[in-house]
């Protein structure tokens, strides 16, 4: 993928985000997204790097 397409990719997710899932902070988007990109050809450790961004998040939410 080049930055554009990156840029596109992650415009789209904005837009899905704020219509269905505002409450999902835009950087929590951001950060699996670069995950994801920079081990893209190693599925095992873009998984993990994603998994890690997720729970790093789920850790500083408070249930209300």
């Amino acid at each position: 993928m080049t930055n554009v397409e990156i840029n596109e990719l992650i415009s789209v997710l904005e837009h899905l985000r704020t219509e269905q899932h505002p409450e999902i902070p835009e950087h929590l988007i951001q950060e699996i997204v670069a995950a994801e990109f920079s081990a893209q050809d190693d599925r095992t450790k873009a998984r993990y790097d994603t998994q890690k961004v997720i729970d790093v998040f789920l850790n500083t939410v408070t249930v209300r």
